[in-house]
């Protein structure tokens, strides 16, 4: 079976621990041929399925044995295969900035594409379809603290949650976070104006 030769040739080449969609090997043969040829793959052990339609060679760990990927490395091969890009969630921004300590139960990413939902063994991963904007602010630390700032939504006291933001950023990036934020309109554009004016009080 020839489709099945390429396909087992082309899934040996691919490295280790890095996710891939079924859809990256529809070029080798039809969609019934993948599926089968992955199907034998994964029971002889050569594969591991993470998710509906996502496969991985598994790394092999001395402590660990077979080393599951990252859910943002699954989220990225599922993106992909959509054509699709991905980024990080206002969330896992406010984390990094230290502005919560809540860890989100389902991880969830921003994407270009489609809203997907993938059952990876117990986890559950979320790809959220969203604006350009957002997209294009999840790219860079001042901009995914704009994100932080959405996520954690309106507060009685949100000058302390910019004052967090400036200790995490420094003035330079902060000065970047607080143009973006009068750009992005509503609440988050107030709240940074009122920050603003506070700020030039003598």
């Amino acid at each position: 079976m020839p489709g099945m030769e390429f396909i087992r040739n082309r899934v040996a080449a691919m490295p280790e621990g890095r996710p891939f969609a079924t859809g990256s090997l529809l070029r080798l043969g039809g969609r019934a041929a993948v599926d089968k040829a992955l199907q034998r793959l994964a029971v002889d052990g050569a594969i591991m399925r993470v998710a509906r339609g996502i496969y991985v060679r598994p790394r092999l760990s001395p402590y660990a044995g077979k080393v599951k990927p990252q859910p943002q490395e699954v989220a990225q091969a599922a993106a992909e295969a959509m054509g699709a890009t991905i980024a990080q969630h206002g969330a896992t921004w406010a984390l990094a900035l230290g502005l919560t300590q809540q860890v989100a139960l389902i991880p969830t990413f921003l994407t270009d594409g489609s809203t997907r939902h993938l059952r990876a063994g117990r986890m559950t991963i979320t790809l959220r379809r969203t604006t350009p904007r957002r997209m294009r602010l999840a790219g860079f630390r001042a901009g995914g603290a704009v994100l932080a700032l959405e996520w954690l939504g309106k507060h009685e006291n949100p000058s302390a949650t910019l004052a967090k933001i400036r200790e995490a950023l420094g003035e330079a990036e902060f000065s970047q976070f607080m143009e973006e934020a009068k750009g992005f309109g509503g609440w988050i554009a107030k709240v940074a104006d009122a920050f603003e004016r506070q700020a030039r009080r003598p």
